[in-house]
């Protein structure tokens, strides 16, 4: 009851908008977008012999959602953009022991207020009825932004940036994360998995991007 009465509230302060181009939405549109922005949101394809799924295409007024929610602030963006991503993470029932995300450095986790990767992670975690941990890697270093290098550079970028926290040993991982160019930062975080025991390692992204990205 207190909860849906200061939901009513903040909406009043500040009615709900459109994830992409800020368009008030209706009470009764629960989709965060409007149907403009959401009519440019495109499904990626199903790869099913793949580890590495995403949900969307990344461009348009997904790219602009992504960025609003990732650079600016709008945590309160990660119910429109994670009801994209759930759907496909159906598809990960029975394969994955546990649901984690791509860690920030601390430097990069206080610029930004919130991991974006660890947002979205918990409701795939939920759609699963698996055990969202968070905390199983740690970024050891902060490195520079991926944006503006290609694969080889990207992958020098992240050697052995990563630490696995927790015993995984026999665990089949699922990483989630936002963005994916290259999947170098999935393919360092899969490699240091393995390394540590994991059984397999499956990542999820929200969209897969065709050009260069701000994959962090």
């Amino acid at each position: 009851m207190f909860p849906r009465i200061l939901r009513g509230f903040v909406d009043v302060l500040a009615p709900p908008c459109c994830a992409a181009c800020f368009l008030p939405l209706t009470q009764h549109n629960q989709r965060g977008f409007c149907p403009g922005c959401e009519l440019l949101i495109d499904e990626a394809a199903l790869e099913p012999a793949s580890l590495d799924q995403a949900a969307c295409v990344y461009g348009g007024p997904l790219a602009e959602a992504i960025t609003h929610f990732k650079y600016g602030g709008r945590s309160d963006f990660c119910p429109a953009l994670s009801r994209l991503l759930v759907p496909r993470s159906r598809r990960q029932g029975g394969l994955v022991d546990i649901v984690s995300c791509v860690p920030l450095h601390g430097s990069r986790l206080r610029e930004r207020g919130f991991n974006q990767s660890a947002l979205l992670a918990m409701p795939v975690a939920r759609q699963l009825g698996l055990r969202f941990a968070p905390g199983l890697l740690k970024r050891t270093r902060a490195t520079p932004p991926q944006a503006g290098l290609d694969r080889e550079r990207r992958l020098c970028n992240l050697a052995g940036a990563f630490k696995v926290v927790h015993d995984v040993r026999g665990l089949r991982v699922l990483i989630v994360d936002d963005v994916a160019t290259t999947h170098t930062t999935l393919f360092e975080l899969r490699r240091t998995l393995r390394a540590a025991g994991a059984a397999s390692v499956r990542t999820l992204v929200l969209a897969r991007a065709e050009q260069a990205d701000p994959e962090c």
